[in-house]
């Protein structure tokens, strides 16, 4: 029979759990209702817009706090333009850690690092050299850059793909005119990290061509090409090319969706932009009796479709050879 010390131990880390916001009250911080706000929420993004010390800070180190104490074997990224800002935020949630109660023990303690007894570390990095020495890390749980507006873009791009590896799940819209060398890039980045390490890898090369899609085929990324056509039957040409219909894509997307099988978790790094596309993405019929899918006048469906092609070759994988196709 566990002991009533274990039970009110275990009732703590319910609640905390519940209410990550407790942490702070834990650590003798009273935080103002959008600092806490911000410790509660579940958005897969959020940006800061916060004047000086008005207690930016402070939120983001209960943020991380709250986090690795709560998920086990959790990592949780500091990344600032220098190195001594990320220092910083670690010394100071060393000092909040150390006032809480009943929390999981420290047993990594340096200027640079925290690690906890339920395997959850904290690690302060660099951003002065455009992300060149972050590269390596995946699976991360959280990634706090600090003080953004001074980092360059080429650190943001840097600090992505760690999200990217979380078994949370991931789904991100490149920046548009991404040159494609530095999508091949970052995707063979992406692929070259677990959970990815040997997963399909599918393209879509409808818009981009096949040109495109043979830089990725000379990369070493060996792609299951796929076109999206006007038909009504899905084909497969020279073992990896996949002629599919765009209803045939959406109506697999459908069936799952409505189904239970597939959901759409709320901390996606877009997840809030895939439902926005849902929400504007229609079936029409024109006179003649012709389905077609679209999103509405200026609207996108790039992670829809994105989404359908995953589902498509995860899942239904076309029975029909036909002969190589000359272009």
């Amino acid at each position: 029979m566990s002991s009533p010390g274990a039970a009110m131990l275990m009732a703590t880390d319910f609640a905390r759990a519940l209410d990550p916001a407790l942490l702070a009250r834990d650590a003798d911080i009273d935080l103002d209702q959008w600092q806490a706000d911000f410790v509660r929420s579940n958005a897969p993004q959020v940006a800061m817009l916060i004047p000086r010390q008005h207690g930016k800070t402070e939120a983001a180190v209960m943020k991380a706090l709250s986090v690795a104490t709560a998920e086990p074997d959790s990592l949780v990224l500091i990344v600032s333009p220098a190195q001594r800002l990320s220092d910083e935020f670690v010394r100071r949630a060393r000092s909040a850690y150390g006032r809480v109660e009943n929390a999981p023990k420290l047993i990594g303690d340096a200027a640079r690092r925290i690690e906890l007894e339920n395997k959850s570390r904290i690690l302060a990095l660099p951003g002065d050299n455009d992300g060149d020495t972050l590269r390596g890390l995946a699976n991360v749980r959280l990634a706090i850059i600090d003080e953004t507006s001074r980092c360059s873009d080429a650190l943001i791009t840097a600090v992505r793909p760690m999200l990217a590896t979380n078994t949370r799940g991931h789904l991100e819209r490149l920046p548009l005119g991404m040159p494609y060398p530095q999508q091949i890039e970052h995707v063979a980045n992406l692929l070259g990290r677990e959970p990815l390490v040997g997963a399909t890898f599918a393209l879509d090369f409808t818009g981009c061509g096949r040109p495109v899609a043979d830089q990725f085929e000379r990369a070493g990324l060996r792609p299951q090409k796929v076109l999206i056509t006007s038909g009504n039957e899905a084909t497969l040409h020279d073992g990896n090319t996949h002629h599919v219909p765009k209803g045939f894509l959406v109506s697999g997307l459908e069936a799952r969706m409505h189904s239970g099988e597939l959901k759409i978790a709320a901390d996606l790094m877009e997840s809030t932009a895939l439902k926005e596309e849902l929400r504007d993405f229609g079936r029409k019929v024109s006179e003649s009796g012709r389905v077609t899918y679209n999103a509405r006048s200026g609207a996108h469906d790039d992670l829809i479709l994105a989404i359908c092609i995953a589902l498509f070759i995860a899942t239904n994988r076309p029975t029909t050879i036909r002969q190589a196709l000359v272009i």
